[in-house]
């Protein structure tokens, strides 16, 4: 079975600059009618055309790019604050809530 938030997720679309319109179309089909495409040259660096959840039309979106270090660090502040987190992926015993928080 999957959490409500997971399959609320399993629409999402997120598509940052490609090169061609055919990439593009790949993940929105309709994509030919839409006033926004990641196949625009002009789509600076850290935009992307988005469709998450209910949202029905696609938009665009600013995102911002975080290394691995820097998600530890937020992951690390989260604990210190109480908050459940979970094992990162490839754990054996799979995900499960930190019991000391």
């Amino acid at each position: 079975m999957l959490s409500t938030a997971m399959r609320t997720n399993l629409s999402a679309r997120i598509c940052h600059r490609v090169d061609t319109v055919k990439d593009f179309l790949h993940l929105f089909p309709d994509g030919r009618d839409l006033e926004v495409s990641a196949a625009d040259r002009e789509l600076p660096a850290g935009v992307a055309v988005t469709a998450i959840g209910t949202m029905r039309t696609p938009v665009r979106m600013h995102s911002v790019y975080l290394p691995t270090e820097a998600c530890w660090q937020i992951n690390e502040a989260l604990c210190q604050t109480g908050h459940q987190i979970r094992d990162p992926p490839g754990n054996a015993d799979g995900p499960e809530l930190d019991k000391a928080a």
